[in-house]
């Protein structure tokens, strides 16, 4: 394992249940090491949990942790890229890698959390923040670099680099020849560091076949299952969500697995569907025409949640290009009109369906916008005697003709259930995930070619 610490002296641990387990568990050698690097460490704010800790106390050449959402995937790469920065035995230069800038940078990216964690060590001089290489460098010449991983231009950037360290969070979204390639560059350092590429990620994405049959079915590295109920910070109500999803979803979001997949669906086939996803800066590049259409699927009564999307006109190649939003139905505050107003839309159509939460709920957001966003003007739209598959199946099409684009985000998944599940007979629908931002881009795309599915303004 990595670097026996001289030091034995047995750890001054919390005397509870959770910690007395750790006892019996670990050798005194690897309770010394968990103390210096992780519990003694000041660039380390969280406390790590038992199945955190196992993986940082054992440390892997090529290993993939995956299982549950929820299950701390990002706090232990922050944590095992940090393990040496406060220590003479090793100079680390690590980096921590994800498909897309957005996902670091965030609230809840792993940049985002680090920038709050090393706020005050930045302003004294104790953290070097260089923004322009998106790189920490520390106290005893260690350094943390961000990189984000979509195409060859990224792939390149990174070929010229060597590292020790090495965590890819959520592997599945990066293409398999690009993780074939990042165990070329861990290499340098000094002494008996082992190099070490840690990936974690859910189970759904374009290398999941790669992952399953190269690391967890495979012997290109270890491959280490993590259930949420092993992270005491999740609480009991994010797990029974996640045991409350529909079928598709729990089996990615819940179990991990990576066997799961979407079918063909009756109108467009999965693998066209996910080549019509296109990156947000992309999509904004190539808006030519100010035409921006904001709607919200509203819920019935309150059972619900609630989809939200953006539409633009491109008149360019006559492409119509789309966002996505999913929220609880209570939701309506500045973060739905957050993400209208980062778009430059102008007029929200709000899904008017009769019933009562939906009548208040309409009524709220309308009063909201009127009071903070002076520039967005909230109406209402209905539909009259058309199914859900009639109303969506010409915005579909579109997508399957390539004259239709999404915007490639964390909704991403669930948008392509809602896509390739949607159906004709409402006994099956029933049993489905509400298509709610199917619905809301439906309804968009027939504000931008007319009313084909008798969409009525209200």
């Amino acid at each position: 394992m990595t670097a026996i610490v001289e030091d034995t002296k047995m750890p001054n641990f919390e005397v509870n249940k959770e910690y007395n387990v750790l006892f019996d568990y670990y050798t005194l050698d690897e309770m010394s090491y968990l103390h210096k690097f992780i519990f003694d460490n000041p660039s380390i704010k969280t406390k790590p949990f038992l199945a955190q800790m196992d993986i940082l106390a054992k440390p892997k050449r090529k290993e993939l942790i995956y299982g549950s959402a929820g299950l701390g995937k990002s706090f232990l790469q922050l944590m095992e890229s940090l393990k040496y920065v406060n220590t003479d035995e090793y100079e680390i230069d690590a980096c921590l890698i994800r498909n897309n800038y957005t996902d670091l940078a965030n609230p809840g990216g792993m940049l985002f959390v680090l920038k709050k964690w090393f706020r005050k060590d930045i302003l004294y001089n104790k953290v070097h923040w260089d923004n322009w290489n998106k790189q920490f460098t520390f106290p005893n010449g260690s350094t943390l670099t961000f990189q984000y991983l979509d195409n060859e231009g990224h792939l390149d950037a990174i070929l010229g680099t060597e590292y020790q360290f090495i965590g890819v969070d959520e592997a599945v979204r990066i293409k398999e020849n690009f993780l074939d390639v990042l165990p070329t560059r861990l290499r340098g350092g000094v002494g008996d560091y082992i190099h070490q590429l840690l990936m974690t990620t859910n189970s759904f994405g374009t290398s999941s076949k790669y992952l399953l049959d190269n690391y967890i079915n495979g012997d290109k590295g270890d491959a280490t299952y993590v259930d949420v109920t092993e992270n005491p910070y999740q609480t009991a109500e994010y797990i029974e969500e996640l045991d409350n999803l529909p079928p598709f979803l729990k089996a990615i979001y819940r179990k991990g697995d990576f066997e799961v997949h979407l079918d063909d669906g009756l109108l467009i086939t999965k693998k066209r569907l996910e080549s019509r996803f296109v990156k947000i800066e992309k999509m904004k590049q190539n808006i030519k025409k100010e035409f921006k259409i904001g709607v919200i699927d509203g819920a019935g009564e309150g059972v619900d949640k609630v989809g939200c999307a953006v539409g633009y006109e491109n008149d360019t190649e006559g492409v119509d290009i789309f966002d996505t939003f999913e929220t609880d139905l209570a939701d309506y505050d500045e973060v739905v009109f957050n993400f209208f107003d980062s778009w430059g839309v102008k007029i929200v159509y709000y899904e008017y369906n009769g019933g009562a939460d939906s009548y208040r709920a309409y009524k709220d957001i309308k009063k909201f916008a009127r009071e903070n966003y002076e520039d967005i003007e909230v109406k209402k739209i209905t539909t009259k005697g058309k199914s859900k598959f009639i109303r969506c199946k010409p915005w579909i099409l579109s997508l399957h003709r390539g004259e239709s684009f999404i915007a490639d985000n964390e909704y991403t998944i669930e948008l392509m259930e809602e896509i390739l599940t949607i159906h004709p007979d409402k006994a099956i629908m029933q049993k489905q995930k509400s298509p709610n931002m199917l619905d809301a881009c439906a309804y968009i795309y027939q504000k931008l070619v007319g009313s084909p599915t008798r969409l009525i303004d209200v």
